[in-house]
């Protein structure tokens, strides 16, 4: 699924850097987890919790990197939580 009119893009700072995942809510209340600068939505999911858990289970796979977390309100609620991958 894209990001479209309906979804609902972090408000904020914007981050020059790239960072590797990003957990945010959709206006159809979806919380999904994406890989940074990513078209497309990665997994979607009922809670933020599941959405940061998937994202945090997919950048251990991908040998680490940093998750930002958004809240309900567009708004950065964790940042630099880094992940390491695999061993």
């Amino acid at each position: 699924m894209t990001l479209s009119d309906e979804s609902q893009e972090p408000e904020g700072e914007i981050f020059e850097w790239n960072l590797d995942r990003m957990v945010f809510l959709r206006n159809d209340g979806k919380w999904v987890n994406q890989r940074q600068n990513a078209l497309q939505d990665t997994t979607e999911h009922d809670s933020q919790m599941e959405a940061i858990a998937a994202a945090r289970r997919m950048l251990v796979r991908q040998n680490g990197g940093e998750l930002i977390v958004f809240g309900e309100e567009g708004k950065v609620v964790r940042f630099s939580d880094v992940v390491d991958g695999e061993d």
